[in-house]
């Protein structure tokens, strides 16, 4: 089960790295393949494109973009800017060891080779010549950390100090994910450097051969045959690049020795692509690096290709199979030509920079291939985003945006509309002609290393829309107004979007917001409805309309009461009607009676009549249905009912002869009168209102037939008729009266 995994992983991988060599395109970025020997600060200053170099071997590249390599022969370590501007960095181009603790620029190297930077920045170079590691700093200053150039003994030094060490001629340098320093030191060793600085020797005897295989890789059987370069995995296992052997050797994190690519026996050649690494053949193997995701990459020198062993241990070629020489910038790398390539690298997005060295040593060879630097890499692809979006009116701009990864090198930015160059050297583009269909694309285009294409947009597809024109309607509660009335307006967006807005103004001056909008009018008032539509294809988004209102003159209506045939009770139960006499009123009014305690359920004629016992008070209201009666309502005066002088045969009937004195009164009065029993006793005297409600209750009490008390009722009672009721031993009486205040 967990081997079919594998196979299904290897296979994924597989696709996946296909699909990533289709993308692929290969360039010269440093180097224009001539030669030269004697001036070492030739070309700094310039592209690197059109510098001369002599033999290259080591490479690095800084997470800024900076590409370092070094140039064997003139003892010099240069860089090239993410701008294509060649420097040096380290080297004076007098060969020695010089310059420890001062400016790298400053320092002496003899025939640099490796480089590599560990994880704070620091550059290494194994100075092959002098025998010795050395560090630059990101300041530029220059220190030794491994070997002395005056210690001849190669391969001492185990267990103390590495700056005591003897080493041999420095081909290699890599380091672990712990930042221990791997030297491949001379031609039969990999000494390792710990955090301490303490140097011990984890491969190899010093024996030149070809054995060891299947034993400890320090054990005196094992020999190397000239070893390269060094690489180390993420496990820890070491990788060396045995170059006489023809093999890439591997070295487990027990010590074990075996063959990881190539022949065990040192047979070379170029077969195996598509199968086991192990039963695959190489020549003269000098760079090994590994990638993020474990594919160990060998530079097979001698066949001048770019070889690749999966994970799984499956071999391949990625670049160099159209043989010797030079050619191929501009296409997939797997046909190029390469001269020997020597050592490579990767940058943090997974580039791969090559040094493509050339053939022979510090003379001119007599042609011009090799001496470049060159550098694999994948046609990024990358979004282009629109605003407001790809969908527009006819009558909008849209502004577009290219949002691009990766950005290294100096480049410019190459805008088309259905593929014609448009806009500027710009990220961003905008365009107020846009039509429907168009096609929208960016290229970015390098400036500084080849001017190739490092970016390809994806292409946008415009839909253009016809603009549309917004519009209002407005209903209203009434064109013709009666000056007073309020009216009311009611807007209704034709095109408005989704989120129209409605501005209302009277006479020009702002006066509310929103559909509806309501006020009172005046003669010559003017009303104008404005409506700003936000759909995206209204122009212009904003419409207004003017509406008129009418406005007439209104008229109060009135109404008054008289009584017939008076406002004067004469006797009890007498009949008095109220008339109304009506101004305004139209056709059909309507009215309500009310008396001092309320509306009279009922009473809703134009007249009224009603028995009276005593004091009350009428008054009518009348609601007209006149047009513009403004406002329609109008109340009469009151009319006060008033008793007058009750007669003398009344008040004999009564079993007792009982008056309120005064009447009217304020609610303070006295109840005076004789009663028929001469003897004297009592009398129940309670006081109600019109609707029947009690509000007092008392017993009187009287001596020799005559009643004269005061009678103080509650300050809160209202005015209106109220009903003094008496009881004695024979019969109850009723006496009405007013309060009035």
């Amino acid at each position: 089960m967990k081997k079919s995994r594998l196979r299904l992983l290897s296979f994924i991988l597989a696709i996946l790295f296909s699909f990533t060599a289709q993308a692929q395109t290969i360039r010269t970025i440093a180097g224009n393949g001539s030669w030269n020997l004697d001036v070492p600060t030739i070309g700094i200053g310039g592209q690197a494109l059109n510098s001369p170099f002599t033999v290259n071997w080591g490479i690095a590249v800084d997470t800024s973009g900076n590409v370092y390599f070094t140039e064997q022969y003139k003892h010099v370590i240069k860089k090239m800017n993410p701008n294509g501007i060649l420097s040096i960095v380290a080297g004076t181009g007098f060969p020695g060891a010089l310059g420890d603790s001062g400016l790298a620029t400053s320092a002496q190297l003899e025939n640099p080779t490796p480089l590599v930077f560990d994880a704070a920045g620091n550059l290494y170079v194994g100075d092959a010549g002098s025998r010795e590691v050395r560090k630059i700093t990101p300041a530029g200053i220059i220190t030794r950390v491994a070997g002395k150039k005056s210690i001849t003994s190669y391969g001492t030094g185990d267990g103390g100090s590495a700056l005591n060490a003897g080493l041999g001629s420095v081909s290699g340098l890599a380091f672990d994910a712990a930042g221990s320093l791997y030297i491949a030191d001379g031609n039969a060793r990999v000494r390792k450097v710990n955090a301490a600085g303490i140097i011990t020797t984890v491969v190899g005897s010093g024996r030149t051969g070809n054995g060891g295989n299947g034993g400890l890789a320090t054990d005196t059987t094992a020999s190397f045959n000239g070893i390269a370069d060094v690489a180390i995995d993420a496990a820890g296992n070491i990788y060396v690049a045995d170059q006489n052997n023809n093999c890439v050797r591997k070295i487990s994190t027990t010590g074990l020795l075996t063959v990881f690519a190539g022949s065990s026996t040192g047979l070379g050649g170029t077969a195996g692509d598509g199968g086991p690494a192990t039963s695959a053949r190489m020549t003269g193997p000098v760079g090994l690096k590994f990638d993020k995701i474990g594919n160990l990459y060998i530079s097979d020198q001698t066949n001048s290709k770019i070889r690749k062993v999966t994970p799984a241990g499956i071999i391949s070629t990625i670049a160099g199979n159209g043989g010797y020489g030079f050619g191929g910038d501009g296409g997939a790398p797997l046909p190029a030509k390469f001269a020997y390539p020597a050592h490579f690298c990767f940058d943090k997005r997974g580039y791969m920079y090559i040094v493509d060295k050339g053939n022979g040593g510090p003379y001119p060879p007599g042609n011009s291939v090799g001496r470049r630097i060159r550098q694999i890499f994948n046609v990024d692809t990358f979004h282009i985003s629109v605003l407001p979006s790809n969908v527009l009116c006819g009558n909008t701009s849209a502004s577009f945006v290219a949002n691009v990864r990766y950005a290294y090198y100096s480049f410019i930015y190459q805008w088309k509309i259905n593929g014609v160059p448009v806009g500027t050297n710009s990220p961003n583009f905008a365009s107020t002609t846009i039509n429907n269909h168009d096609t929208v694309t960016c290229t970015v285009i390098d400036t500084a290393v080849g001017g190739m294409r490092l970016a390809i947009s994806d292409t946008v597809i415009m839909t253009v829309l016809p603009p549309i024109l917004p519009s209002l309607s407005i209903a209203s509660s009434g064109d013709t107004v009666c000056n007073g009335l309020p009216v009311t307006l009611t807007a209704t967006a034709i095109n408005g979007g989704s989120s129209p807005i409605f501005q209302w103004y009277v006479n020009s001056i702002p006066r509310g917001t929103g559909p509806v909008f309501t006020f009172i009018p005046v003669l010559g008032d003017i009303v104008t409805c404005a409506l700003t539509s936000n759909d995206p294809c209204a122009y212009p988004h904003t419409f207004h309309v003017d509406r008129p209102i009418s406005v007439i003159p209104s008229f109060l209506p009135s109404v008054t009461v008289h009584a017939d045939p008076d406002t004067v009770v004469a006797y009890w139960s007498e009949i008095i009607s109220f008339f109304t006499n009506v101004t305004y009123g139209g056709s059909s009014p309507t009215y309500q009676w009310y008396n001092n305690s309320g509306p009279i359920p009922g009473a809703t004629n134009s007249s009224y009549s009603k028995e009276m016992y005593g004091a009350d008070t009428i008054y009518c209201v009348m609601h007209s249905n006149a047009f513009c009666a403004v406002p329609d309502i109008d109340t009469s005066e009151i009319v006060y009912i008033t008793t007058g002088t009750l007669s003398l045969s009344d008040i004999n009937e009564l079993t007792a002869n009982l008056i309120v004195y005064p009447n009217p009164n304020n609610g303070n009065f006295r109840l005076k009168g004789v009663v028929n029993n001469t003897t004297g006793g009592s009398i129940n005297v309670e006081i109600r209102n019109v609707l029947g409600q009690s509000v007092y209750k008392n017993t009187i009490r009287y001596d020799n037939g005559k009643v004269d008390v005061p009678v103080e009722l509650d300050n809160s009672l209202p005015s209106g008729m109220y009903y003094l009721i008496t009881g004695d031993q024979k019969s109850n009486r009723s006496i009405p009266f007013m309060i009035k205040k």
